[in-house]
């Protein structure tokens, strides 16, 4: 079980923030697919693109850590972890791709922002970390910068019920970044790992699409409708993996940094290919996100 943060440094240090990066901006990513997949001509349900997209992605990555000698344990610490993290990842994905379509791709990404804050108050909760005035500054930077970016657009998001739904999905996020740090297994892999969230968390989603009767398949398949599934799945049975090792080389606050990646990559790339038009508070808002990743990445010296 991991109870604390250690702290990075040097090369360890910079491929966290490789990490970072990566995951954050394959995050934002999935959120653009997924918005566009529920357009013309594909027509997917966000939610199906879900289900396929985190089953396939799954069963890739364990057919790749079988082949590695990383066949996933039963064993009761095990077993705890894949549950819960499998269901603590589905709910707040389930929320963000429900609502892609009806607050956008850049404000759904927005709110991913709203995770490192929680993750902190948590692991403090929880003392996993430390107080820093420097750190609590910065979260309370990017909090400042998702405030800007919910509330600053002057179009009515902030009184739309979609928006809140993606406003709760942070605090699943939070909740499952604390899980994993909290219950991982002692010497556990992250290839023993990734495959069973991605899987368990796929179940889930599959559930709740036909208690609530999405349409698991578009209306018509076309060329684009493969390309968005296709994508998705070679993105989670890829991001997955990457996610699980930044968690354990550096914990859930400094993963929780990825939803501040996301808040910056998302927007710009929902304004450059879905045309979508977010306001120049945008850039206030950036600005606010980007002092919040310094200022979170400063430590006191040892």
């Amino acid at each position: 079980m991991t109870t604390q943060t250690v702290p990075l440094k040097g090369r360890g240090q910079s491929l966290a923030l490789i990490l970072l990066l990566i995951v954050g901006s394959m995050l934002a990513v999935m959120t653009v697919i997924a918005k566009a997949g529920a357009g013309a001509p594909a027509h997917w349900s966000p939610i199906a693109l879900l289900v396929w997209g985190n089953l396939g992605g799954g069963l890739i990555q364990l057919a790749y850590a079988i082949s590695r000698g990383h066949r996933p344990s039963f064993a009761a610490g095990h077993l705890r972890f894949n549950l819960g993290s499998g269901v603590l990842f589905a709910i707040p994905n389930i929320l963000l791709f429900a609502a892609v379509v009806h607050v956008g791709a850049g404000v759904t990404t927005l709110t991913l922002a709203f995770p490192l804050i929680l993750t902190y108050v948590g692991a403090l909760a929880l003392g996993m970390e430390k107080p820093q005035l420097t750190r609590i500054a910065g979260v309370l930077a990017g909090l400042a910068g998702g405030l800007v970016i919910t509330f600053g657009s002057g179009t009515g998001y902030a009184v739309s019920p979609w928006l809140l739904l993606a406003l709760l999905a942070p605090v699943g996020l939070a909740a499952g970044n604390l899980f994993r740090t909290r219950y991982w297994p002692v010497g556990a892999h992250a290839l023993q790992l990734s495959p069973v969230m991605l899987i368990v968390g796929g179940t889930v989603t599959l559930g709740f699409a036909l208690v609530a009767g999405v349409p698991l398949t578009p209306p018509t398949w076309s060329n684009e409708a493969l390309a968005a599934v296709v994508a998705l799945v070679a993105i989670n049975a890829t991001l997955f993996i990457a996610y699980f090792n930044l968690q354990k080389i550096a914990g859930p606050v400094y993963l929780s940094q990825i939803g501040l990646v996301a808040a910056i990559v998302g927007p710009l790339l929902a304004m450059t290919l879905l045309g979508e038009q977010l306001g120049l508070h945008l850039a206030v808002a950036g600005g606010f996100i980007l002092a919040g990743i310094l200022l979170v990445n400063r430590r006191k010296a040892e």
